[in-house]
């Protein structure tokens, strides 16, 4: 009996503790080529792989912004619950010091995208209307995306920042090197991703892009309420132990 309930106990912390998911796209960059598998096209600037991560440069546009623009396809559809995210830096080579690495994941609604962005305040992109100094989540049009989860981090020269950003049940999560900043809710629900784009200014670099459908298994509790569980499940383990 003792053993049984034992098995049992450990069983059930196991499934509670178990993640499934599906990843729909990656690209680390470790086969040293931005062209193949995915392809990537550089619209804007120039970018190169090296050491298995992407750096970019930009060249002027029409407004003086030194910009790089590089898009791939993803076309997923009905993606209720996913995550994206990819680690990113701001490098300094001045003058052309870097001031924005923006990833979008953009979707079959005209002008709406989901935005991750690393921001240091040297500069900043036209017709972002909230933030320009910090690391921040955003969505909305090309022209109206506004920072819904904004941190207080003031991104660094040459330090990566891993960030991501999950939707579970319309609601965004936005994590910076894997600790939670702040959520807010989706009021544009796009289900269907066309593209990845990044639009970056001035000189940085990125690597580890991925974006990960989140399926049923995926939505398990956080790990303050599977803490809570766990130490139930031990607390009637020993009830159910001392009383045989």
């Amino acid at each position: 009996m003792k053993k049984t309930t034992l098995f049992f106990t450990v069983a059930l912390i196991l499934m509670l503790g178990t993640v499934s998911a599906t990843t729909l796209f990656e690209d680390n960059f470790n086969d040293e080529d931005y062209t193949n598998n995915p392809f990537w096209l550089l619209g804007a600037g120039t970018a190169n792989v090296s050491e298995g991560q992407l750096y970019f440069t930009g060249a002027f546009d029409t407004s003086g912004r030194l910009t790089t623009i590089m898009d791939t396809i993803v076309n997923e559809n009905n993606v209720c619950d996913f995550s994206f995210s990819y680690s990113g830096a701001l490098l300094s080579d001045d003058p052309q010091a870097g001031r924005t690495v923006n990833l979008e994941l953009d979707t079959d609604l005209s002008e709406r995208n989901y935005g991750l962005r690393i921001y240091n305040g040297n500069g900043f992109i036209d017709s972002f209307p909230n933030n320009h100094d910090f690391i921040t989540f955003g969505f909305g049009g090309d022209d109206t995306r506004d920072d819904r989860v904004i941190s207080s981090i003031h991104a660094e020269y040459n330090k990566s920042y891993d960030l991501e950003a999950k939707r579970i049940n319309g609601l965004w999560s936005f994590y910076i090197d894997h600790s939670l900043i702040g959520t807010t809710l989706d009021d544009m629900q796009c289900n269907n991703l066309t593209h990845l784009t990044f639009f970056n200014v001035g000189v940085g670099k990125a690597d580890n892009i991925k974006i990960v459908k989140l399926d049923e298994g995926n939505n398990v509790p956080e790990f303050s309420t599977l803490a809570i569980l766990f130490t139930l499940a031990i607390s009637i383990t020993f009830i159910v132990l001392n009383r045989n």
